[in-house]
């Protein structure tokens, strides 16, 4: 190699550009966390641990919860759910009989995790429509987007422009009243259907036991995704919050999926679209997820699904992950996680600079 190159160069020629290997790839899309912090790093833990121990929050982490965050040395609410779960099953072994205390901070600490992704949410007027434009023409390479993400990005992307590159997606709420109907779920060949497996922040699941999307349409004009605003109300229809899944453990989100008719259909569609018999398998983008260790519900069914046809001598479906550049150690490391926690050697990877869905601010 030659040293008078750029490190730059060097680093870039690590990983592939997503035009490169973009036609191989058509069939599903599951979106993290990384494609928000592309758009604004206030979505990142760091930034909403800060604004979430803000006193004029709506529900503020206190000097006890904050000490837990210190404590376990993270920044990740889902993880620190996940030690505060953790300490409430080793109190109950112990025979403590009054665990409210635990209790309350776990409720507490996620509450506060949607209302300080609330806060930093940009608006609408501040994002650039083209980019918005790009990233609704991205989504529509795929079959099926599946997003883990509670923000509204996603759904202003869908949205922009209006016209006929809306009627392409189809997200399950299209009936009168906005809401979903489980009886009502089929779509047609060429459309893109989008997923929101952990709820999202214009979801809300009223008492009435049904799920419903807020939208303008309903005289709510800060719904409207050509308003200047984003005030949401956090009381709609009766509901006290948005739907969202935050839980600390895959298995309490789990359970929270299954307590939900529209999340449990959309968790049965990502665990159906690895059974063959189901849905051929085709291809799918892992973009800005970590697949961490609270997503167990959403990797192990894979994982199981892929070693099985892979006993069976049946062709693999490709898988390809983005990445953002780094040095090479780092990114070797990083490429030997995902292959790991996908049970596969055979990963593509790309540089997540390179798709619409990670463009840097402008």
């Amino acid at each position: 190699m030659d040293s008078r190159l750029p490190r730059d160069w060097l680093v870039m020629t690590l990983l592939r550009p997503w035009s490169e290997i973009s036609g191989r790839f058509r069939h599903s899309l599951l979106i993290g966390n990384g494609a928000s912090r592309a758009v604004s790093e206030s979505f990142a833990y760091e930034s909403l641990l800060e604004v979430a121990g803000r006193p004029s929050q709506v529900q503020p982490l206190d000097a006890r919860d904050r000490q837990v965050f210190e404590l376990v040395n993270e920044t990740d609410f889902e993880r620190v759910l996940g030690e505060i779960d953790r300490a409430q099953s080793i109190a109950r072994l112990a025979g403590v009989s009054d665990l409210d205390a635990l209790a309350e901070q776990y409720v507490r600490v996620r509450s506060s995790l949607i209302d300080a992704v609330h806060t930093v949410h940009p608006l609408y007027a501040d994002l650039s429509s083209n980019r918005l434009e790009r990233v609704r023409d991205s989504l529509l390479h795929f079959a099926s987007v599946f997003t883990t993400n509670y923000d509204l990005l996603l759904y202003w992307a869908m949205t922009a422009g209006g016209g006929s590159r809306l009627d392409r997606f189809r997200d399950y709420f299209w009936n009168p009243e906005i809401s979903f109907d489980l009886t009502d779920t089929g779509v047609a060949p060429g459309k893109t259907r989008v997923l929101y497996l952990h709820g999202g922040l214009h979801l809300f699941d009223p008492p009435d036991g049904s799920t419903v999307k807020a939208s303008g349409s309903e005289g709510d004009s800060a719904w409207s995704v050509y308003s200047p605003l984003l005030a949401l109300t956090f009381h709609y229809r009766g509901a006290t919050y948005p739907l969202f899944v935050a839980e600390g453990s895959s298995g309490r989100k789990l359970t929270a999926i299954t307590s939900n008719d529209y999340l449990n259909f959309a968790y049965s569609e990502w665990i159906g679209h690895f059974l063959p018999q189901t849905s051929p398998f085709e291809s799918l983008v892992v973009f800005g997820h970590s697949l961490g260790t609270g997503d167990e519900h959403l990797v192990r069914p894979a994982i199981a699904q892929l070693q099985q046809a892979e006993r069976r001598g049946e062709p693999l479906p490709e898988i390809a992950v983005s990445l953002r550049p780094d040095n090479s150690t780092a990114l070797d490391a990083r490429k030997q996680y995902y292959r790991a926690r996908l049970g596969r050697d055979e990963v593509e990877f790309f540089d997540a600079s390179t798709h619409p869905l990670g463009f840097p601010p402008s």
